[in-house]
């Protein structure tokens, strides 16, 4: 009956089309490695033709071996695991945990056979025995779970015996996990506001001050009128996995704010259209931290695409970025950075444009981008605590028209990245440019300047050995040896 009706032909097609978007959101993500991939469903067809053709066989052949299955489902003392110890697989089947407040051990064994917990590990020091080790069952479908409570130090890996033989694991630094995630108690206990709706379209307008998180689920547009201020209050945070569209005008901006500083920031996930912001202003938020889920930025957009315009991000609180832009295209225009509290602009395996904005006075980093392809133009960085522009995991920036005034290093080439830089000046900058490894999964990095000013510079340069420099056509090899951890010990 079952076969039937999955495998009819309507059925398969509502199947698709109500996972159309996840397939299109997906399938744009593959593209962006893989540009000639497409998702194609003619699988899932032909394989529901091929039963609609042979239904009557394959019922026959179920109706014969059903008997047989069924009864071994009504058997289960009669089942057995196999208790054959895997090296590599049994680093996984037995897991073990912390509870820091409490000094507890939490391990959970997966495995078929009994595991004899023998003992615990901290550092380079021995291993610590127990007095007599801890017997954990195997398991028979759901894993058995032992606390050892100990008083002293809490290690950092266990030892148990397995098979007959002898393995260690690390200890994860956290409880085991049970229930639901911080993301789902977060998605359940918030609100979706009494907000006018019109059609697909929801206003937020006037002033809004929130002490619950905000949740606006996909297929919606969400507009905000100018003028329009939403204060967030009490660690609540603004989640949406709708694009939004900030309308502010001169005069009448936008803004968004935390006048307590407890926010747990600005959050577009997964949008499946552009967003739109102008003239806006982000001012003191921070991130999210609620158990085990945590962003590192004020203002996040993850997977959806974004344009800023004339936007301001102002003393974010307590977290690494003002701004976190994570697998999107992005375009910024006449935007300002101010008093952030460590990097101001962080951009993760994006493409975009950072045009005409001004990054003063920030924590660390003004611009960090990760595997990403992005165009800086006539932008100016003061007063940076720590790079002005830095690139990092085989990213390409080309930068053009910048001038830095106050940093420790002007432009930081990483991993693989090749910075190609054209009319810059670097002012009162400890080293002017740096090229070298900092991961060593990745390779060097290249830096190609045309027309570079230098003024009260330190160092012009350091190079790591394989790394190099290119200054009006003439090459400077790398020098230098672990630069990284010279620059960042």
């Amino acid at each position: 009956e079952y076969l039937v009706q999955y495998s009819d032909e309507n059925f398969i097609n509502r199947l698709v089309d109500g996972y159309m978007p996840v397939i299109d959101s997906l399938e744009a993500l593959i593209r962006k490695e893989f540009p000639s991939y497409k998702y194609d469903s003619f699988f899932l067809s032909n394989n529901a033709r091929f039963i609609r053709e042979h239904i009557s066989q394959i019922s026959e052949n179920v109706g014969k071996l059903g008997s047989t299955f069924i009864s071994q489902l009504d058997n289960q003392e009669g089942r057995t695991f196999s208790k054959e110890v895997n090296d590599v697989l049994i680093h996984g089947l037995v897991q073990a945990y912390i509870k820091p407040d409490e000094r507890i051990i939490q391990v959970e064994n997966f495995h078929s056979d009994t595991i004899l917990i023998k003992g615990f590990k901290q550092g380079l020091f021995p291993i610590t025995p127990f007095k007599e080790p801890i017997v954990l069952e195997g398991s028979k479908g759901t894993g058995f779970l032992s606390e050892i409570k100990l008083f002293t130090d809490l290690p950092d890996s266990i030892q148990f015996e397995a098979g007959g033989k002898s393995y260690i694991i690390a200890i994860n630094p956290w409880p085991r996990p049970f229930g639901l995630s911080s993301r789902q108690l977060s998605e359940e206990s918030s609100l979706m506001p009494d907000w006018p709706i019109f059609g697909d379209t929801l206003l937020i307008e006037g002033v809004l001050k929130m002490d619950k998180d905000v949740f606006i689920p996909a297929g919606y547009k969400v507009v905000f009128s100018s003028g329009s201020e939403i204060d967030l209050t009490c660690g609540s945070g603004f989640f949406s996995l709708s694009p939004v569209y900030m309308n502010g005008i001169p005069g009448r901006p936008v803004r968004v704010f935390s006048s307590d500083r407890t926010s747990s920031g600005f959050n577009v996930f997964q949008a499946e259209d552009r967003s739109v912001i102008q003239n806006t202003i982000f001012e003191g938020l921070s991130n999210i931290r609620r158990g085990g889920w945590q962003t590192p930025s004020a203002i996040t957009f993850y997977e959806s695409d974004v344009d800023f315009f004339s936007c301001s991000f102002i003393r974010n609180h307590q977290c690494d970025d003002a701004l976190n832009v994570v697998r999107s295209d992005f375009i910024m225009e006449d935007c300002l950075f101010e008093n952030t509290f460590a990097d101001a602009f962080d951009s993760d395996y994006c493409t975009g444009i950072v045009r005409n904005s001004r990054f003063d006075k920030t924590g660390n980093d003004a611009i960090d981008f990760s595997g990403s392809r992005v165009l800086i133009e006539k932008c100016t960085m003061t007063d940076i605590n720590d790079k002005a522009i830095s690139g990092g995991e085989h990213s390409y920036l080309d930068v053009r028209e910048c001038t830095v005034n106050g940093a420790v290093i002007g432009i930081a080439s990483k991993d693989l990245s090749i910075i190609k830089v054209d009319e810059i000046e670097i002012n009162k900058a400890v080293y002017g440019l740096v090229s070298f490894i900092k991961k060593p999964e990745y390779g060097p990095a290249r830096i190609i300047v045309n027309n570079l000013r230098f003024r009260n510079t330190q160092i012009y340069h350091k190079l790591e050995i394989g790394s190099d420099l290119t200054v009006n056509g003439r090459l400077i090899e790398g020098t230098e040896k672990n630069l990284a951890l010279r620059l960042y010990q």
